[in-house]
């Protein structure tokens, strides 16, 4: 039943408060943030992996890699844990999960949430991230006793 409808045939309501609602043009409600351009993205993509000097930790480098091979959120992604980097049977996944920990300090800090049932994931990590020393950085925060992967 529409509220015109209901106005006009049912009488159920005195009048149609929706009538002069209007939709935002279209300029308006795409999206403002600024894509990559492509050669920027070909240059991102085609540069030797930083691998001197050891690991890096660096959440902007990580996340320029992860987002594209794991199709995470970036919301999803900064809230990752040391102990969401399993493997089963061999294979190194990124498991997206609810917190565990929040449901015990849900007022003390940052908590991660999954958005929606299909948001819990399990996600292979690609072989491109694994010689790039993801897992080398994720057993270093391990070792360093760190809460979350990323710090900042």
């Amino acid at each position: 039943m529409t509220l015109e409808h209901a106005v006009e045939e049912l009488h159920v309501i005195s009048g149609n408060v929706a009538k002069t609602v209007t939709s935002l043009p279209k300029s308006e409600i795409e999206d403002s943030r600024l894509p990559f351009e492509p050669q920027n993205l070909v240059k991102i993509f085609s540069a030797p992996l930083p691998r001197k000097g050891g690991v890096s930790s660096s959440t902007l480098y990580w996340t320029l890699l992860l987002a594209p091979f794991t199709g995470c959120r970036l919301d999803d992604l900064g809230k990752l844990r040391p102990g969401n980097i399993k493997t089963y049977d061999s294979i190194p996944y990124i498991a997206i999960e609810p917190d565990r920990i929040r449901l015990r300090e849900e007022q003390e800090g940052p908590a991660k949430r999954v958005k929606t049932a299909s948001g819990r994931r399990d996600i292979p990590l690609h072989s491109i991230l694994i010689e790039a020393g993801f897992l080398d950085m994720v057993a270093k925060r391990r070792d360093e006793g760190a809460e979350w992967l990323f710090r900042n």
